[in-house]
């Protein structure tokens, strides 16, 4: 069996062999960069003594591996062909980035046949023209590690996903504004121009996503004097729920108390309001070479609550919303840049009804909507069509699911994408962005993997359906033929998803005390026993599986703590259940948290900076050992 990742479209088996003896890899036009890092991917997996030359265009080549780009025969920009012949191989595109894509291809046959690989044709192209990750590194603020980013960029890059947006709300080191994000280890100008310049070269389009509406107390509560609310939930429409200070923003969510954070949103209506965004522009934008950027504005729950409610009495916020994306367009164009935005500036999601749809058709042609949708049965779907009849160039905007969890919900995760990906390719989507949001920065970027090819594979080739993911997914990422890997991915997805059905999201029943959760009716017992029986047996193929390469060994170590957490939650709860709750299962409990805690920071500190570890996570597991502590005194 041969496992692709992505699934390509067409893949004829011609029958015979071709043996990977030592020889050339071969090509004839211009060199460039994209080529030599693919050709340089591909000799690792070859044996040694291949070597590499640029030829003439009269020389004729009878064996090795050819590559050829700027290809009449080839259409789309990234289509491959690779034909693998008894004498000879070769691939063969229009553009450099089709050769790229079809040695990572040639890559994955040689890594699973080894040196005498089946001859076939395979013609190969997207369904999505962009697809791409938005990445959160913010909420609160957890940033990889330089070194990290890079990995991940060629990771992405060998599975063809090409465009990764960096969600930056205090993550980014503004010189003019050095308090933003003072003590949240921020990517500074020099790591964007770096981490820029590497993606390009593997065909990645790197892009800046900012806040500019909703979602600015990380950069707002320094000048809490241009918010909503003059940061101290100061509201003259009263129906707007009390706020809570920025620094307890996520320890608040973590706790499970939900609310708004002060500073929230930005005043339209404030006379320095545009001169402040476009400080902010006139730093970060001219660092990405992409000339696309996106300006966010979601979830600006209190917009015309506080200081822009006259405005908005008198416009309405349609109007006012409109004005303000406007405006957002020309300061991002003084900058070369096209903007993209949320589109439930004018759509009606969770926390707003309101559906401005009088201004869909108003909204210039430059401007990218991104219809997000992050459930099973797709109730925003629906929009994708509303903004293909507007004639709106619009992404889908499906999730990885890894939020207030220790796990990805993997299998909801698949039917958001799957479901999203279809519907998008009916009504004309031009591109495919999945999200990987970090609220509460619990769930590590590392576990997440699956979703994110999930998210390739659908975006690249979206009538295959994601079949045999999660053996494609173990023998292509892992590298592993058992494919057992995949087995303990699906196991802790949906023992993550199993808890979250009793209506509290993993994280929040973890930091929750007892009495917080005793009166949660859907929690059963069988099903937190199963819980414990899948995640052992995910952490038991975990540690006998055999994994050659270092990061994805690091990897495993990110899937056995979400092992041993989601079984200490299931402890938790039926210790609960069966009235347990004895000095010895609480001192059991206590014991675990406090090595669940060395355990996370540990793992925090290898692959991240240090961002807000200290003041926006470890204090929540602080909380509920102290809590456990009282607990076993009281006994």
């Amino acid at each position: 069996m041969l496992y692709l990742l992505p699934q390509v479209k067409k893949m004829e088996e011609k029958g015979g062999i071709f043996v990977l003896d030592p020889s050339c890899i071969y090509w004839r036009e211009e060199n460039e960069e994209m080529l030599l890092i693919a050709v340089e991917k591909l000799k690792e997996v070859l044996s040694a003594g291949w070597r590499y030359a640029r030829i003439s265009k009269n020389e004729k080549i009878e064996k090795g591996i050819e590559i050829k780009w700027n290809s009449l025969k080839i259409k789309g920009d990234e289509e491959y062909l690779l034909d693998i012949s008894k004498e000879r191989i070769s691939i063969e595109a229009k553009t450099i980035k089709g050769a790229y894509y079809g040695i990572q291809t040639l890559i994955q046959i040689i890594e699973q046949k080894g040196y005498i690989i089946p001859c076939l044709k395979i013609n190969d192209y997207p369904t999505y023209k962009v697809r791409g990750i938005h990445y959160d590194i913010s909420q609160p603020a957890m940033v990889p590690k330089l070194k990290e980013l890079y990995t991940l960029i060629d990771l992405i890059s060998h599975f063809k996903i090409n465009h990764l947006q960096l969600y930056m709300e205090h993550t980014f080191s503004y010189r003019n504004h050095p308090l933003i994000g003072y003590n949240a280890s921020p990517l500074t100008a020099e790591d964007i121009l770096k981490l820029d310049s590497y993606a390009k070269a593997r065909g990645v389009e790197l892009v800046p996503a900012i806040p500019s509406l909703g979602h600015m107390s990380d950069i707002l509560c320094h000048y809490p004097y241009l918010s909503e609310d003059l940061g101290k939930g100061e509201y003259k429409d009263k129906s707007i729920f009390n706020p809570h200070p920025r620094e307890r923003g996520w320890l608040e969510w973590l706790f499970g108390k939900g609310g708004l954070e002060q500073a929230w949103t930005i005043s339209p209506s404030h006379p320095q309001a545009y001169s402040f965004i476009e400080s902010l522009y006139s730093e970060i934008l001219p660092l990405f070479s992409s000339n696309l950027f996106n300006v966010c504005c979601d979830e600006a729950v209190d917009l015309g609550k506080g200081q822009t409610y006259n405005l908005v009495q008198e416009k309405g916020e349609g109007r006012v919303r409109f004005e303000h994306l406007l405006k957002l367009r020309e300061i991002a164009k003084k900058y070369g840049k096209r903007i993209m935005a949320w589109a439930d500036i004018f759509l009606p999601y969770h926390h707003s009804k309101q559906f401005y749809k009088e201004f869909l058709s108003k909204i210039p042609k430059d401007i990218i909507l991104l219809n997000w949708d992050y459930s099973r049965e797709g109730s925003r779907f629906k929009y994708n069509k509303e903004l293909k009849e507007a004639g709106l160039e619009y992404y889908v905007c499906p999730s990885t699911w890894s939020w207030g969890t220790f796990f990805p919900f993997t299998q909801l995760s698949f039917d958001n994408i799957l479901g999203f990906a279809r519907s998008g390719l009916e009504n004309k989507a031009s591109g495919f962005l999945n999200t990987q949001w970090a609220d509460g920065a619990v769930s590590f970027f590392e576990n997440s993997w699956y979703g994110i090819l999930c998210g390739a594979d659908i975006s690249w080739n979206t009538e295959y359906e994601g079949k045999e993911l999660p053996e494609r997914f173990s023998v292509c990422f892992f590298k592993d033929k058992s494919e057992e890997v995949g087995k303990a991915t699906v196991l802790l997805g949906e023992t993550a998803e199993t808890m979250n059905k009793w209506g509290v999201l993993p994280a929040r029943l973890f930091f929750s005390s007892l009495e917080e959760i005793k009166d949660i009716y859907k929690i059963k017992i069988e099903e937190a026993e199963k819980v414990i029986e899948n995640c052992k047996e995910s952490l038991n193929i975990v540690k006998k599986v055999k994994i050659k390469e270092n990061y994805k060994k690091e990897v495993l170590k990110y899937y056995e703590f979400a092992s041993q957490i989601q079984i200490h939650l299931a402890k938790k709860v039926l210790f609960l259940i069966k009235n347990k709750l004895n000095k010895e299962n609480i001192s059991l409990l206590l014991k675990e948290v406090i090595d669940l805690r060395q355990r996370f920071e540990e793992l925090w500190l290898e692959k991240y900076k240090k961002g807000e570890l200290d003041t926006m996570v470890l204090p929540a597991f602080d909380h509920i050992i102290n809590y456990y502590k009282t607990r076993k005194n009281q006994i």
